[in-house]
């Protein structure tokens, strides 16, 4: 389930005063209560400094206070040294020169001298605010450098399509871009003309891709291909799976991690289904049983869910687990240690997208449906419960899609799941419904949630003969950005990190601008898409008719 990340503002104390000692006209407080800057002015500011660079600044007797200006964007790690003989003191002040990020008097036990370091929040220009113990003439020596980002264990950072529909919370985005002028690289022919069911793509261009098997049976032996390809369009491995592969994530380690599902006969026609966590070496394709249990049945599916601290962990998503028949039944929840090779008990299980997400305060918004028997009507609600379990609030006829990064509630309006209208969804339960102005198709599946806090998403008209297929954008406040008829009624949404926009067999600029080069159109019935490194796309089959042939997209423009 999507995770929500808040901007917290924080309540300003302290006074910020002007070269007089008596504010300066127009600057706003410090936030954080810093009794010791009161006194420093942007006049104070003497002197610009870049990464890599050091600057002496002369102390003066009538200011406290000296100041470097720095321009740093957001994610950058700095480390900043202030020497001199006199026992400086550094503060580390934000862009709007009011909030101290960082503040430093002693390095460490051995030196008098202030060391700070600090991960920008925002992109903008920084001060280095600085004084020295004493009153005694000095110079101070600023040195400014930035810090290599460390490495990640966040599988999500470090690739491009490390899950299904992306990543943990399977919204569709990618921290990657891809094409703008599509054009094929390479198509591949993989072991099995069966369609695609599993597609991820690692830093370098590999793509892990697992198939079904062409006869879907309940026979011990159903199973499918899992294949490894290169960059370049080279297969470097294919294994056979007892089972089929119903989830697969990169590792912080960058081995695969899957979720296989087999069966295991118990008598004559009848088999126990058998749920398997799985580590597949990158290098072989070689697999590693990590756990089994047989507990339930194919309804209460295991997903594999890399943690952001590097783990691995298998277990039944929250919603599905809440639906299990008998409840009693309590299927096993892994954790995966790559480092120390440790497993351990889950202490829950996880939420997944379009049925339920969890909010900050630890309140939660859930999908739910019945079957009303006397009425020959199947019912769908949301409904809202409280930390502690209480319901705050019911909405019948609406249903979830997510909960976007910024805190707006995507979900459909309707009093059919399958059918509706996308709609927003506020936290008081009030439903409304957004355009099309007639209800059309929904697929969960075909739902994507932007960083940015839009909505992209599948409709079909099925009121039109044949029916028609559309891909709409809408805005965090509802508005529609565009919607346009594509090939494809299945498989998946992909949103890039420049906002552009690939599914239902098109390519979309964040506007809706087709971006399908003159001449050079994609191959439309191409449904399963990952976006890979280097402005490439990755896309295959999964309808019942495949081919098996992995397509790779670059840029005919570079």
């Amino acid at each position: 389930m999507p995770r929500l990340r808040l901007l917290f503002a924080f309540v300003a104390s302290g006074l910020l005063a002007s070269a007089c000692g008596a504010g300066d006209a127009g600057s706003p407080p410090f936030e954080e209560s810093e009794d010791e800057l009161v006194g420093l002015a942007r006049a104070d500011v003497v002197a610009t400094l870049t990464y890599g660079g050091t600057v002496d600044v002369p102390s003066n007797p009538a200011r406290r206070y000296r100041g470097v200006r720095f321009s740093g964007k957001a994610g950058d790690a700095v480390e900043i040294w202030v020497r001199a003989a006199t026992d400086p003191r550094a503060w580390l002040i934000g862009p709007d020169f009011r909030k101290t990020l960082a503040s430093n008097d002693d390095a460490d036990p051995t030196t008098k001298d202030a060391r700070l370091t600090f991960t920008l929040k925002e992109d903008g220009e920084h001060t280095i605010a600085f004084r020295a113990a004493s009153s005694t003439p000095t110079t101070f020596a600023v040195s400014l450098s930035k810090a290599a980002p460390a490495a990640s264990t966040d599988v999500c950072l470090k690739h491009p399509w490390p899950m299904a529909y992306g990543c943990r919370d399977r919204q569709g985005r990618s921290s990657s871009t891809g094409p703008t002028t599509p054009t094929i690289a390479w198509q591949t022919q993989l072991p099995s003309p069966c369609s695609l069911t599993q597609l991820v793509v690692d830093a370098a261009g590999t793509a892990y891709v697992s198939q079904d098997s062409c006869q879907d049976t309940f026979s011990t032996a159903r199973g499918g291909a899992f294949s490894a390809v290169r960059a370049d369009g080279t297969i470097a491995w294919s294994t056979s799976l007892l089972g089929r592969l119903k989830d697969l994530a990169i590792g912080s380690d960058d081995a695969l991690y899957g979720y296989v599902e087999g069966r295991r006969p118990v008598a004559p026609w009848t088999s126990a289904v058998v749920h398997s966590f799985y580590r597949f070496d990158p290098a072989t394709g070689a697999a590693t049983k990590l756990y089994s249990d047989e507990i339930g049945v194919d309804t209460l599916p295991r997903v594999v869910t890399p943690l952001p601290d590097g783990r691995v962990q298998f277990s039944v998503p929250t919603d599905v687990l809440e639906m299990a028949n008998p409840p009693t039944l309590q299927p096993g929840a892994k954790i995966y240690d790559p480092t120390t090779k440790a497993l351990s008990d889950a202490p829950s299980a996880v939420t997944t997208p379009w049925l339920r997400s969890r909010l900050p305060d630890g309140s939660s918004l859930s999908s739910h449906t019945e079957y009303d028997q006397a009425q020959s009507v199947r019912l769908f609600w949301l409904e809202r419960r409280d930390a502690a379990g209480a319901l705050s609030w019911r909405a019948n006829d609406a249903q979830l899609f997510g909960v976007a990064p910024g805190g707006t509630v995507f979900g459909s309006s309707g009093d059919d799941s399958a059918y509706g209208r996308p709609a927003l969804i506020a936290l008081n339960g009030t439903v409304t419904p957004l355009g099309p102005s007639k209800a059309m198709g929904l697929s969960p599946y075909r739902v994507a949630i932007g960083a940015d806090d839009s909505l992209v998403l599948g409709l079909r008209d099925a009121w039109t003969q044949p029916a028609t297929y559309f891909l709409a954008k809408y805005t965090k406040a509802g508005a529609v950005v565009f919607q346009e008829r594509v090939p494809l009624d299945r498989g998946n949404i992909a949103i890039d990190a420049a906002g552009n926009i690939y599914g239902g067999g098109a390519f979309f600029g964040p506007n809706g601008a087709r971006l399908e080069a003159p001449g050079r159109p994609w191959v439309p019935s191409q449904d399963r898409v990952a976006v890979g490194p280097n402005k490439t796309l990755y896309a295959g089959w999964a309808g019942a008719i495949a081919s098996g042939k992995l397509y790779k997209l670059k840029d005919a423009v570079p």
